[in-house]
């Protein structure tokens, strides 16, 4: 009524009224929707495993025959009911997990998640996904990360579970902890581990055979579905590189035979260990000790005896003083700490920092053996006390004597352990052990210390924390200590003179002073860890100048060269470690497997040190080892897909063909946020305004 009349007026209102209903229609968002037929094929994409676990033949043929995992899903590809799918799908397949050349080395692995997310980031052509494998994911992301990538875009995964749910028949050489040196025309040690897949006892003979002519065999029994450890023992006879070859025969029923036999190699050479005895009384133990060592030709001994009242011990072997000099207290690989302790004409403190000092950073052993004075209480609180295996009971000083005779008896780690093997076959250790003359007497041991490993306790004294440690081990920075509780370990020779005694003594030393004798050559000594390391393993190095010079406040320097396999060379500076004693340590990480050549030196001087490392392939692909259902199902889940077994892979793929009539292609326009609806819109509004103002009104 407030505006003018007449039929231009009119006009002017129907366009604000058209407005009004513009601006009302999009918020009901109307869209022009457009459909078209689909000329191309949909994308489905097939995925086949390749990886070396595929190579497991427990796949059944047409015929009835034992094939390949690999061979199966090759012919079920070819079958027609799988070429009929390429009339309905542009079918792309793909294979991942092939090994290379590297992976053949060792590195290889199945990567399930890095083939789904290449789907992934592809455009969304992919109506869906096959997935033909063992689901043995062993390397890479989560497949199920990858999976949920899949579900967001709305790509179904259909997996067939290719392999069966069980172990097949297998025998398996699974490790050789063969040294990585060894000493001409002594006792070598090579411990296996032989693995069983079978669901019936195996006996098996195992026999070892090496490029220097040494054989050895034994007959092995393993339970069903278990694995055994062993050893087998040779004599190197030749100096130089042996490769020693543990094998096994193929087992009636055995569907893989390429693991039935493993080699490693072993550098045979003539050294001597050199041990320094400390005692005070010279006891039984002691004399027998000093006598066995001195007859062993592998053995150079020093003793140094604080007789009390007497001065110290002299004769042949026998020091004048303690060694004093960092240069000789670091030539002795194991050093026998009788009944001695710090102070009262014994040990100083600055004698037993020496002592802890080689053990800790240049990897010499030390023997705690104690004795009825119980001088070792007064290494507590020294740093030998620190490295010492077992805690010291301080109320009885003196131990425990008796008049019955005792036993020690071997933990379930003490019957397989190399220190405590004097006899081949495990069972027949435990019944040496049984028939060993006892002891009298034995040390006060409150409790083993974290970390350390109780090989054997005694039969029947016990204390409120169980059974009493007797022979126990500990690692000790780069070197290692042994306590031994008893002194009577010289009765073992009644009956069998040095057979046992002998025996256990030449094998604490050479098991004690192993580390040093890595490599060493001009002075400078070399070890590294693990002494057979995997790839992809990083391996700690660690150097020393045997003469001592080499603190880091002389400024001197060690560089190592590194060799792979691939003749390639790295460099690698060692640093002088921060408690000094000529200690300088690295690590490097091989990338494949094989011979390692390792030359360190000493920039001042151009002394050197050589050895081999033998990287061992690092395994992740296991032929035999059942399919992996869980994983290939959580991946079908996640993607709304599904998980069949692969006698249901045709059925599959006449469902797959069911699906592949593509819905006809949608073209929605949204008008309510088209740009000419917005610029109509604006016009209108534009119209209206400049109209009222040209009929004058407000």
């Amino acid at each position: 009524s407030r505006e003018r009349r007449g039929k231009l007026a009119a006009w002017w209102q129907c366009i604000r009224v058209l407005i009004m209903l513009m601006i009302a229609c999009m918020l009901f968002r109307p869209e022009i929707v457009r459909t078209a037929k689909r000329t191309e094929k949909p994308l489905l994409r097939l995925l086949v495993d390749e990886s070396v676990s595929m190579e497991t033949r427990d796949m059944a043929a047409k015929d009835g025959s034992a094939v390949s995992r690999k061979e199966w899903v090759r012919s079920a590809l070819t079958s027609e009911t799988w070429t009929a799918m390429a009339e309905s799908f542009k079918v792309v397949e793909s294979a991942f997990s092939a090994p290379t050349t590297n992976s053949g080395a060792g590195l290889g692995g199945t990567d399930l998640a890095a083939p789904l997310n290449e789907v992934a980031g592809e455009s969304s052509e992919s109506r869906c996904v096959v997935l033909l494998s063992d689901g043995d994911w062993n390397s890479g992301m989560p497949p199920a990360s990858a999976a949920s990538r899949l579900a967001s875009k709305g790509v179904q995964v259909y997996c067939v579970v290719v392999g069966r749910d069980d172990f097949q028949p297998d025998l398996e050489i699974a490790e050789i902890a063969a040294p990585s040196f060894a000493f001409v025309e002594e006792r070598l040690a090579v411990p296996f581990t032989l693995r069983s897949r079978f669901k019936r006892e195996v006996v098996t003979r195992v026999k070892l055979a090496g490029t220097g002519g040494e054989a050895a065999s034994r007959d092995v029994r393993i339970p069903p579905m278990s694995s055994v450890t062993d050893v087998l023992v040779v004599r190197p006879k030749r100096e130089g590189r042996t490769v020693l070859t543990v094998s096994v025969p193929v087992e009636s029923g055995e569907i893989n035979s390429e693991n039935n036999s493993m080699s490693a190699a072993v550098d045979a050479r003539r050294e001597k260990f050199k041990v320094l005895i400390v005692e005070t009384l010279p006891r039984w133990e002691y004399r027998f000790l000093r006598n066995a060592l001195f007859r062993d030709p592998g053995v150079d001994v020093d003793v140094v005896l604080f007789h009390p009242g007497m001065g110290l011990g002299e004769g042949k072997g026998y020091l004048p003083a303690f060694p004093s000099a960092v240069e000789e207290i670091s030539s002795y690989d194991v050093v026998i700490l009788g009944d001695v302790g710090v102070g009262n004409g014994m040990l100083t403190e600055r004698d037993a920092s020496a002592v802890a000092a080689i053990v800790e950073q240049q990897g010499s052993g030390v023997v705690f053996l104690p004795g009825p004075q119980g001088n070792q209480l007064s290494l507590a609180g020294t740093r030998l006390g620190d490295i010492m295996p077992v805690v010291l009971d301080a109320e009885r000083r003196g131990g425990y004597s008796q008049t019955i005779e005792s036993r020690m008896e071997l933990t379930a780690l003490g019957i397989e352990h190399l220190l405590t093997r004097l006899s081949v076959d495990p069972e027949a250790n435990v019944v040496v052990w049984r028939s060993l003359p006892g002891f009298f007497w034995h040390a006060a041991v409150d409790r083993a210390k974290p970390g350390s490993e109780v090989l054997a306790v005694h039969s029947a004294a016990r204390n409120s924390r169980g059974r009493i440690p007797l022979v126990v081990i500990r690692q000790a920075g780069n070197g290692r200590a042994l306590f031994l509780g008893v002194d009577s370990v010289w009765r073992w020779r009644r009956g069998v003179e040095d057979t046992y005694h002998y025996r256990f003594w030449g094998q604490v030393a050479r098991w004690m002073a192993h580390r040093r004798h890595m490599a060493e050559d001009a002075g400078v000594r070399l070890f590294f860890s693990p002494e057979r390391p995997a790839a992809g393993q990083t391996v700690f190095l660690g150097a020393t100048v045997a003469d001592g010079s080499g603190s880091s406040n002389r400024g001197m320097g060690i560089r190592a060269v590194i060799r792979g396999p691939d003749g390639k060379e790295r460099r690698l500076m060692l640093e002088p470690h921060e408690k000094g004693w000529g200690l300088f340590t690295g690590s490097f990480v091989p990338a494949e497997a094989g011979a390692y050549s390792l030359v360190v030196k000493t920039e001042e001087t151009a002394r050197e040190a050589r050895a081999t490392i033998e990287v061992q392939p690092a395994l992740l692909e296991k032929v035999g080892w059942p399919a992996r259902r869980d994983v290939l199902g959580e991946i079908s889940a996640i993607t709304s897909g599904v998980c069949v077994d692969a006698s249901e892979f045709e059925s599959l793929a006449r469902f797959l063909n069911r699906l592949a009539g593509s819905p006809p292609l949608e073209k929605r326009i949204r008008l309510w946020c088209h740009p000419l609806w917005l610029g109509a819109l604006i016009g209108l509004m534009a119209a209206y305004w400049a109209g009222r103002k040209m009929m004058g009104l407000v």
